[in-house]
Formats: structure tokens, C-alpha cells, sequence
């Protein structure tokens, strides 16, 4: 029952996208309504020039049409229908996709803590470099720009959608630079679920704490095993004392 043409509409195979549906958030894990406020915000002249330029040389799809006609009336009906793709595609593995980006922040701040901008820089992607103080980025076939990055940095955004290349936003309407890029561990994610059925782990810790393990294979905090597992966050903090004190878990 989803509108999969026109949201696929809005993602095309080209070296160019739609900036305005996708906005650089301003705020870690900044909440879904928020962000597509902000979309059904954009003003209509900028959702024109978009279209324009991401299908320049080619027809614009005829589902994308009254989006082009009169953008304000239908920026709401394109933000219902990403919310709704969100509720039915991705808020059942968001805590997965959000705990893959935390471990991947975590790392990045280990670099930065240890070597600074440039090591965190240096190994972000194979499509970046950093030299002598400049970022490069080495994408073909797309625009090629020079950006003064002073007083306004960039955002960097661990997604998993991306892989194996990187997001560059830096022209058109975008207030500050973003590079969304694969974080670590993402050929792992969608192995297949831990099996629930009795185990001999299970049999050994109990079901409950065998399926925790089985949930930390990323990292995660205390709330986010409540909100996987389906238990109150003290009873997790009470196994996952028992697992530590086993050395079968570590903390930071």
C-alpha cells in the first residue's frame, strides 16, 4: 500500500540527489517529525530547481509532476508517505541501525581523541583523503566544487544506506556541508537474526541473557537492551551485572 514510485522517484540512479528530501540534520538522532517538517518546509522554488537539476536531460517522471506544479500543497503528501515508509521499513530495525551508527561514534571519538581530526579524516572512506588541511573528496562523474569550510565545518553522518560509497552534500540549498558515509561494521548487519529457539548457551545463562549476548554483537546501552528485549531497563542492568562479573560483556 506504500507510494514505492513516488519515493523511488525521489531517490533516482544518478550522480545527483534530491538534497531537499533528505535535509543535513542539525542535531544528533534529531527526532523523524522534526526533520520532515523541515522538508514540508522547503521553500517551492528550491524544490523546482532540485527537480530540475537532478533530472536535467531526462523526463521528469510523471509521479513527481504535481511535486514540480505546486510544491506546497504536496510536500505534506510526500512527508506522510516517508513517514509512512519509515513506520513499515525501517522503525523495525532502527535499533540496530541506530546502535551500528553509536559504535561507530564511539570509534570515531577514539580516533579523534587519539590522533586528532586528521586520523578520524584519513580513515573515514576510500573516496576521502585529508592533506595538508584540506578534505578531498573524489567522487567521478558529479560537480566539482572548492568549499571554505571556516565558521561553518562539516557534519559527518555514519548511515548504512550509502554503502559502499559515501553522500556528499555541499551545493544547491544546503546550508552546511555533510558527508554521510558506510560506519564500520556495516557488512554485518543484516546477517541473519539470532535463532530463539533453546540453545546451549540458553541452557547455560538462560534465555534471556543468551538473547542479550546475541543482541550485543553491536554495541548498545541498557535502554536500548530494554527496548530490543522487551524488559524493564533494571532487569537489564541486573543481567548485565551477572555478565560482566562472568567477563562475558564489557562496559565503557
Amino acid at each position: 500500500g506504500l507510494r514505492v514510485d513516488l519515493l523511488t522517484a525521489l531517490a533516482p540512479s544518478t550522480p545527483y540527489s534530491l538534497d531537499f528530501a533528505a535535509p543535513s540534520s542539525t542535531r544528533p538522532w534529531e527526532v523523524l517529525d522534526d526533520e520532515l517538517a523541515v522538508v514540508a518546509a522547503t521553500p517551492p522554488d528550491r524544490v523546482r530547481a532540485e527537480l530540475d537539476w537532478v533530472y536535467q536531460g531526462r523526463r521528469l517522471p510523471e509521479v513527481l509532476r504535481p511535486l514540480h506544479d505546486d510544491p506546497r500543497s504536496q510536500l505534506p503528501v510526500l512527508t506522510a508517505e516517508m513517514a509512512r515508509y519509515w513506520r513499515e521499513a525501517v522503525e523495525p530495525v532502527w535499533p540496530r541501525l541506530r546502535a551500528l551508527c553509536s559504535a561507530d561514534l564511539a570509534h570515531r571519538m577514539e580516533q579523534f581523541a587519539a590522533g586528532g581530526i586528521a586520523r578520524v579524516l584519513q580513515g573515514l572512506h576510500p573516496e576521502v583523503a585529508f592533506e595538508d588541511g584540506r578534505l578531498l573528496i573524489d567522487k567521478p562523474y558529479t560537480c566539482h566544487h572548492r568549499v571554505d569550510l571556516t565558521g561553518s565545518g562539516i557534519v559527518l553522518v555514519p548511515c548504512a544506506f550509502p554503502w559502499p560509497t559515501l553522500s556528499v552534500q555541499c551545493c544547491g540549498g544546503a546550508e552546511q556541508p555533510a558527508l554521510s558515509y558506510p560506519p564500520r561494521g556495516v557488512a554485518g548487519l543484516w546477517g541473519q537474526a539470532p535463532d530463539d529457539r533453546p540453545t546451549a548457551l540458553s541452557r547455560l545463562v538462560g534465555r534471556t541473557r543468551a538473547t542479550m549476548l546475541a543482541a550485543l554483537d553491536l554495541p548498545a546501552t541498557a535502554t536500548q537492551l530494554a527496548g530490543q528485549l522487551g524488559i524493564s531497563p533494571a532487569a537489564v542492568s541486573q543481567h548485565l551485572k551477572i555478565l560482566k562479573g562472568s567477563a562475558l560483556v564489557t562496559g565503557q
